[in-house]
């Protein structure tokens, strides 16, 4: 039900137009060989004139084509972002 929530308050989201300062892979914390790969792209946006920043983590090994696509962004690439008003450091693509 959780993720239910989350989902339905995503459709309230605000688009914004970031630029890309980093994209990279590494694995999570745990760092053992098991571990799992995760794809990180972290953005920088403004909202109201206020300049915020943040990453989006994807999970490699479970959203492979995503992650692919994620992985062509570059530094400086503009990316368009949904950001949550209740929340602005918390954003998804």
């Amino acid at each position: 039900m959780k993720g239910r929530k989350k989902s339905n308050t995503i459709q309230n989201w605000l688009p914004v137009v970031g630029e890309v300062v980093d994209n990279k892979q590494e694995r999570e914390p745990k760092g053992d060989v098991n571990s799992n790969l995760l794809q990180i792209l972290a953005c920088k946006y403004q909202i109201d004139g206020i300049e915020n920043a943040s990453s989006i983590k994807f999970n490699y090994e479970n959203f492979l084509g995503l992650s692919r696509w994620v992985s062509n962004y570059g530094k400086g690439d503009e990316v368009d972002i949904l950001y949550n008003p209740d929340n602005p450091q918390e954003i998804t693509l």
